[in-house]
């Protein structure tokens, strides 16, 4: 009985951990002179804000810059100092275009924020269903200096970030496309 029980209670945590799992994310990989790695916000840390510029309603998603898991603790400490998260808490996307080409793909134009700056970008999105939920995945590569943030250098020097990082992101198709 008592294995009984413990195979139906780990069968029973399995099926409501793999319900509540966000799908959704948001990761930022970065390039260094000796390697590359990840950070990610999951969708369950996303704040979606409805804006309206000139009565055309427009959605913008918030990635909280607290709320990103990277390889070690040290590296999101460095994140939230690179971006001043203490000053702009919020890295943000707003979709100010949304261009349906039909199908599995589509393109919108996003304004990224990133420490109160600003710059547009038109992103190809690949339409996927994740557990019966649809979802729109997208890349950009963006230069940091854009955003006037310096690459950091680390170690005295010897690893040095790159100023290209690649945004990928896979936000609710239904929270993207609320303005259409």
């Amino acid at each position: 009985p008592m294995k009984v029980n413990l195979a139906v209670l780990c069968f029973i945590f399995a099926l409501v951990g793999g319900i509540s799992h966000a799908q959704g994310k948001i990761s930022v990989k970065v390039y260094t002179n000796v390697n590359e790695f990840t950070c990610e916000c999951n969708e369950n840390s996303f704040v979606y804000k409805d804006t309206f510029v000139d009565s055309v309603k427009m959605v913008k998603v918030l990635f909280p810059l607290v709320d990103f898991d990277c390889p070690k603790r040290l590296m999101e400490k460095d994140l939230q100092d690179l971006f001043k998260s203490e000053y702009y808490p919020y890295a943000k996307l707003t979709v100010t275009e949304v261009h349906t080409t039909g199908g599995k793909t589509s393109e919108i134009t996003i304004l990224l924020t990133l420490k109160n700056q600003s710059k547009q970008y038109r992103v190809t999105l690949q339409k996927e269903t994740i557990k019966g939920k649809d979802y729109l995945k997208g890349e950009q590569e963006i230069n940091l200096k854009d955003f006037n943030v310096d690459p950091p250098t680390k170690m005295l020097g010897l690893v040095k970030v790159r100023s290209n990082v690649t945004i990928s992101f896979q936000i609710p198709e239904k929270e993207i496309l609320a303005s259409n």
